[in-house]
This record gives structure tokens, sequence and C-alpha cells, in this order.
């Protein structure tokens, strides 16, 4: 009778443990943790609270995609990428396309203008042919200006490469709309379109060409299929006019279409 009721104990052990296991796994399939940098608009802190466009679109996706969402922030995009590298995230959210070689990426959630601007009057792109122009690490333009044989060079932030651009370290320098908004919001005698046409040193001068490329920002996985399953949910949330509703709110212009 003893050893019977030890069997019976083992199996209601066993079933339980494998119940727990199935529950597990059942858990880890429905949570989605979503890495993004922590910059504006895109993730930022107000009132204590996480606020921006990645941030409500990593919630929206979640609800979209049936999974629990777990936000993860990193200072910079070389982290955000580290992170993402060593699979502590499943999602990598906010990246420029071309800024990076890996595969299994989303469809396009933003088309963001791309604002090439020297100190000098350009009429157009084939002016800065085999002239430097400066961009943001996290800019994906690179070989689109290598393509129409223009050199680049990389810096890490907007103040940089506006610096070597009035050090005529650079012939221009490429941002996309909302930095460049940003900066003139700060400076803004430093707009031609604003200056009244006073003589006022390091001007900016945009360069009006059809050509310019937008600035793709996608998401990144290390499963083709979670990759699958997010774009269905971005083209859904496009449909839905959510997309154009959340770049309104924190881009101040729709950039969902191209």
């Amino acid at each position: 009778m003893k050893k019977h009721l030890n069997i019976f104990f083992a199996l209601i052990a066993l079933i339980i443990c494998l119940f727990s296991t199935q529950s597990l796994v059942q858990a880890a399939d429905d949570q989605l943790e979503i890495g993004m940098v922590q910059r504006k608009p895109d993730c930022y802190s107000q009132n204590h609270k996480l606020v921006g466009f990645n941030v409500e679109l990593a919630k929206k996706l979640g609800k979209q995609m049936h999974k629990n969402v777990k936000i993860k922030t990193y200072s910079n995009q070389d982290k955000l990428l580290k992170a993402f590298k060593n699979k502590k995230i499943d999602l990598a959210l906010g990246i420029a396309k071309g800024t990076t070689n890996l595969k299994y990426q989303t469809k396009p959630v933003l088309y963001i203008q791309n604002i090439v601007f020297s100190t000098h009057k350009i009429n157009n792109l084939s002016k800065l042919k085999n002239k430097t122009v400066g961009i943001l690490q996290e800019n994906g333009s690179q070989e689109f200006l290598n393509n129409n044989q223009i050199k680049t060079i990389y810096f890490k932030n907007a103040n940089q490469l506006i610096r070597a651009l009035d050090k005529k370290q650079i012939d221009a320098a490429m941002l996309n709309a909302y930095q460049y908004s940003e900066y003139l919001n700060k400076h803004p005698l430093r707009s031609y379109n604003n200056s009244n046409n006073q003589s006022i040193p390091n001007q900016f001068y945009k360069i009006d060409d059809i050509n310019i490329l937008s600035q793709q920002i996608i998401a990144i996985s290390n499963s083709r299929k979670l990759a699958n399953q997010v774009s269905h949910a971005i083209d859904q949330l496009r449909i839905a006019t959510t997309l154009t509703e959340l770049s309104t709110k924190y881009y101040y212009y729709n950039y969902a279409f191209q």
C-alpha cells in the first residue's frame, strides 16, 4: 500500500511539474521585450512616466499581437544593438534602415524626411559630388549618399555635426526633419527663411532636391517569425490610421506613408 501511495504522489508531482513548465513556456511566449533608445520624440520621461512615439507604438504592437510588452530603454543605439545581439530583448524598435545589416527586419514604420543643408547656397544634390556630408550615427543614409558619389562622416549628435559644418570641416550636413526643426527652434536666426534676409553668419540653406530619400524607420528581430508578425501588426496599425495619429502627435507631421 505504501509503495502504491509513493507511486501515486510521484505521478501527481510529475503532472504538477509538467503543467508548471507549460505555464512558464506559455508566459514566456506571451511576453514581448522591446528595446528602444531613450531620446525625443521616441522615448523620454515626462512626469516620471515613459512617453513617446516608440513607447506608444510598442504598446499598440503588443495589443495587436496579444502579447504583454516589457519596454527596455538604452542611452544610445550602440547599447541597444549590443543588447539585441546578446538576445536580452526580442525586438529593437526605432532603427533607421541602413544602420545595421542584421537580418529579420520589419516593414518600415515611418518614412521620415531627411534635410540636407549647408552654410552656403547649393542648388541640388549633384553639386555635392566628391564633397563631404556629415550625418548622425543613427542615420541610415550613408549608402544613398555614397551612391551619389558623396563622401560621409559620422557624428554622435547634432551639435557636433553643426560645429563641424561651421568650421567648414564638412561641406553640408544631413538631419531628419524633426532634428532639423528642433535645432532651429533653439537657434531661429540660423534659418534663412526666418532671418528676413539679414546677413547672419552661418545661416542654413536647405537643398531642395526631390532625389533626397526619406529615412525609413524599422524594427529588427532575432526571429523571422516574430519579424513577420510585427510587420503584419504594422500594416494593421497603418490601415487603422494609428501610425498617422502617433506620427502627427510626436513628430508634428504624418510620416506614416512614403
